[in-house]
C-alpha cells in the first residue's frame, strides 16, 4: 500500500505540473488569437466609422464585466493551474523520508492552518479490570502528566482540521504500551508538538538528548517538544499545540519562543514504534544571547552541533527517527534562515548524501 501511495503522489505531482504547462500554452495561444483579432477589428473599424467602434467597445465592456462577476470560475481556474516548484519538492522530500525511515516514521501531511482541538472526554479502557490495574499503577509514577489520545479514524490531511481526542494521563498510556508491546498498530496515538531550535548567529543546531530513563528512545538525540496536555499539575490547560511547543521548549531549555516564531507550513507525522502523532513547527532561530541562558532539565540535556559538523554527527550519533527526519527536511529545503557561507557544503548536498548512504538502526 505504501508503494502505491508514493506512486500516486508522484503521478499527482506530474499531473499538476502538466496542468501548469498546459495552462501556460493555452494562455499564449489565446493571447496570439486576441492580438490577431484586435488587428482585424481595427482594420475593419477604419472602414466603417466611429459608430461601430463605439458599439464594439460597449459590447467588450459588458463581456468583461460578466467575466469578472464570476469569481468562482476564476478561482477554479487559478486552483487548477497553480503549482509551485516547492510543492513538487515537498512531495519528493516526503516520499524520500518515508522510504528512508519506513517502519519507524511517516510524514503524513503538510498544513497551512493550526488544528482546532476537541476533547471527547476521558479515555475509556475496554475492561473494568484494565481501569483497576491502571489505577493501581498510577501511584508508581512520581510524575503522571496528562496526555491526549487521538480518536481513531480521523483524516489527518484535512486543512484546516479538528483533532478529536480523549484525555488521560501517563499511567493510561504506559498501560496500553505494555499491553501491546511490540505491536506497532496498537500503540496509543498520543498527540504531541515538536519544534527544531537553531542559531544562525553561532551556526549551531541545538538538540535534545533524551534521558537514559526515557520510556522511548533513551539516550537518543531529538528535537524539543512533548505531549499535548489537556490539563497539567498546575491546572493550566494546553489550548493549542502551539502552546504545547512553547511550554515544552521552555521546560526543556528555559528558552522562550513566541507565537509569532511558529509559522506555517506545518507538518503532521507519526512515530510508528511509539504511536506519537507529532505536530511539527518550522525551525526557530534564536540569538547567541538566548542560547547562553539555556538550561537542561531532568528529561535530558541539550547538545549543540555546529553546522560544519552536522553531517558527520548524523552518521555517528543515535537518533530518534522523527527528529532526524525533521532536520533532514530542513536541509532538503536548503536550511532556510541560514547562509550558504555557514556550511562546508550546500545543505541540499548533505541531505542527498544522508538519503543515499544512511541506514537507521534501532538502538
Amino acid at each position: 500500500m505504501g508503494k502505491i501511495k508514493n506512486i500516486l503522489e508522484t503521478l499527482n505531482g506530474f499531473f499538476d505540473m502538466g496542468l501548469k504547462y498546459y495552462a501556460l500554452w493555452t494562455l499564449i495561444s489565446a493571447g496570439v488569437g486576441v492580438v490577431a483579432f484586435a488587428i482585424y477589428v481595427l482594420m475593419w473599424i477604419s472602414k466603417n466609422g466611429t459608430i461601430i467602434a463605439i458599439i464594439l467597445v460597449i459590447v467588450l465592456s459588458i463581456l468583461l464585466l460578466i467575466a469578472r462577476s464570476n469569481p468562482r470560475k476564476r478561482k477554479i481556474q487559478i486552483q487548477e493551474t497553480r503549482i509551485e516548484h516547492s510543492d513538487l519538492k515537498l512531495v519528493q522530500i516526503k516520499r524520500e523520508l518515508n522510504e528512508k525511515f519506513k517502519g519507524h516514521f511517516e510524514l503524513l501531511a503538510y498544513h497551512d492552518k493550526e488544528p482546532e482541538m476537541e476533547d471527547l472526554g476521558y479515555f475509556q479502557h475496554h475492561h473494568a479490570n484494565d481501569e483497576a490495574q491502571v489505577e493501581a499503577n498510577r501511584s508508581n509514577f512520581s510524575i503522571c502528566d496528562p496526555h491526549a489520545i487521538l480518536k481513531s479514524g480521523q483524516d489527518l490531511e484535512n486543512d484546516p482540521m479538528t483533532l478529536k481526542y480523549y484525555h488521560c494521563d501517563y499511567a493510561d498510556v504506559d498501560y496500553i504500551r505494555n499491553q501491546h508491546k511490540g505491536i506497532d498498530e496498537k500503540q496509543p496515538e498520543v498527540i504531541s508538538s515538536v519544534v527544531m531550535i537553531y542559531s544562525s548567529e553561532i551556526k549551531t543546531i541545538i538538540l535534545h538528548r533524551r534521558s537514559e530513563n526515557s520510556s522511548t528512545y533513551p539516550n537518543c538525540l531529538h528535537l524539543f517538544g512533548g505531549a499535548f496536555m489537556p490539563t497539567n499539575r498546575a491546572g493550566i490547560k494546553d489550548v493549542t499545540l502551539k502552546g504545547t511547543a512553547i511550554r515544552e521548549v521552555h521546560e526543556e531549555t528555559k528558552i522562550g519562543i513566541r507565537n509569532i516564531d511558529l509559522l506555517p507550513p506545518f507538518m503532521i507525522s507519526k512515530e510508528i514504534k511509539t504511536g506519537f502523532i507529532q505536530w511539527v513547527y518550522q525551525p526557530v532561530d534564536i540569538s547567541a544571547e538566548e542560547y547562553k541562558h539555556a538550561k537542561t532539565n531532568w528529561e535530558g540535556d541539550f547538545v549543540e552541533h555546529r553546522f560544519s559538523e552536522l553531517e558527520a554527527k548524523i552518521f555517528a550519533k543515535k537518533w530518534v527517527p522523527s527528529g532526524l527526519s525533521y532536520i533532514l527536511h530542513w536541509l532538503a529545503l536548503g536550511a532556510p534562515g541560514t547562509s550558504l557561507d555557514d556550511w562546508p557544503k550546500q545543505p541540499t548536498e548533505i541531505y542527498k548524501n544522508v538519503i543515499s548512504n544512511y541506514m537507521y538502526k534501532e538502538s
